[in-house]
């Protein structure tokens, strides 16, 4: 009987180590693995989507003086040879008027808090207490620390960056 016990305790553990190496290995613990490209696709659109809807409720905070007054500041940095976003992010800033900084702060705060609600924990973002992350948006205290004129800065580079469509 003990013979016969151990004859299958061996089978067990011998048949579980040739499982074991037939599987294909495990991700290294704390790795991700990326999303089927289905997945990808659908959160890039609802990015796109939320991106849209963020430029359209920061654009709808500015007053239409000055709308023209940042398409004018944004069209000098385009074409400047050496801009200065310092001093166009101070002078939108003198500009504006409280409700619409308060307006525009909003809107990107909401934006930011729907995007980090979208992707999974770890995913691509600055680990708490970052600046920019690989995304080449803001973390949590890059964004604590931004005005409403770095905001529509950061919008106009987003908006006029080439989106790839598939």
């Amino acid at each position: 009987m003990k013979k016969v016990l151990t004859a299958a305790l061996l089978a067990v553990l011998t048949g579980g180590v040739a499982l074991a190496q037939s599987a294909p290995p495990s991700p290294p613990a704390g790795t991700m693995q990326p999303p089927p490209p289905a997945q990808m696709q659908q959160m890039r659109d609802q990015l796109m989507q939320l991106h849209r809807q963020a430029r359209a409720s920061i654009l709808a905070a500015l007053t239409p003086a000055h709308k023209a007054l940042f398409a004018r500041i944004t069209g000098q940095l385009a074409v400047a040879d050496r801009p200065d976003c310092d001093a166009a992010v101070k002078q939108l800033n003198a500009a504006l008027s409280a409700p619409e900084k308060q307006k525009i702060m909003a809107a990107a705060q909401t934006a930011m808090a729907k995007m980090r609600a979208m992707m999974p924990p770890g995913d691509m973002g600055p680990p708490p207490g970052m600046g920019m992350g690989m995304d080449g948006m803001p973390g949590d205290h890059a964004m604590a620390r931004m005005t409403a004129g770095d905001i529509l800065l950061l919008l106009a580079r987003l908006s006029i960056t080439p989106q790839h469509q598939s």
